[in-house]
C-alpha cells in the first residue's frame, strides 16, 4: 500500500493548493483512517464550500490512475510538487 501520508501538512501560509500543483490523493474506508486508494494527481480546480459551521477548501483532482476527475478535500491530500507560476506576457 501507500506509505502514511502526514494529513496535517502546510502547503503555504494559507494552507492552500494552488492549481497545477501535483499531488497525491488518498480516499479512506468510511469513517476510518486506513487508507481505500491512492494515486497521483493535478489539481485543476478548487472551491470553498460555504456549509456550516465551517467553510473548507474542496480541490478537483485529473487522477492518472484510475484516471478521471474527483473532488477531494484538503485532509486527503499531500503535495508532491509546486505548479508553474503562470505569468502575463507583455
Amino acid at each position: 500500500m501507500w506509505p502514511e501520508v502526514d494529513k496535517h501538512v502546510i502547503i503555504n501560509s494559507r494552507g492552500e493548493y494552488e492549481v497545477g500543483d501535483l499531488v497525491r490523493w488518498l480516499e479512506y474506508y468510511d469513517v476510518t483512517e486506513i487508507i481505500a486508494d491512492g494515486g497521483v494527481g493535478v489539481v485543476v480546480d478548487r472551491r470553498i464550500s460555504s456549509h456550516p459551521p465551517y467553510g473548507h477548501h474542496m480541490y478537483l483532482i485529473h487522477r492518472t490512475s484510475p484516471p478521471g476527475l474527483e473532488w477531494y478535500s484538503i485532509k486527503s491530500l499531500a503535495l508532491i510538487a509546486k505548479g508553474v507560476n503562470k505569468k502575463k506576457r507583455s
